[in-house]
């Protein structure tokens, strides 16, 4: 079993709102200069995942193999909790309202991962 952390992940920043042109008029350090220079800092976020594997030595059984085969298989389920709020990524939108500055006008985009999944394999490996 695996706890994967999502930890100090941050959105990708739209570089035009910390120009200048964009942060004239405004006093370093107000709170809206600093809403619209900060970069956004993603929660902190975990899902919970399971992975199992097996390998069959395949010289037993087959005798004229010279060096050690093996049959190998895995199992694996990620995000177990089925948690689609996981926010994985995302950017701030490359425009802005220069004249309002209001920075929720062309709100970030986010990526949330995808819910429970699964996965199987079968490799050779020689």
């Amino acid at each position: 079993m695996n706890l994967n952390y999502f930890r100090h992940m941050f959105l990708d920043f739209n570089p035009l709102r910390r120009t200048e042109s964009v942060t004239s008029g405004l006093e370093p350090g107000s709170e809206m200069w600093n809403k619209i220079v900060d970069q956004e800092q993603l929660e902190n976020q975990f899902t919970l995942d399971a992975f199992a594997g097996y390998s069959y030595m395949l010289n037993r059984n087959i005798k004229g193999l010279k060096k050690r085969n093996y049959l190998v298989f895995t199992l694996g389920v990620n995000n177990i909790l089925n948690n689609q709020d996981v926010v994985s990524g995302g950017f701030e939108q490359l425009r802005f309202d220069f004249t309002g500055k209001d920075t929720e006008r062309f709100p970030p985009r986010r990526f949330y991962a995808y819910g429970i999944n699964f996965f199987a394999s079968i490799g050779l490996r020689f």
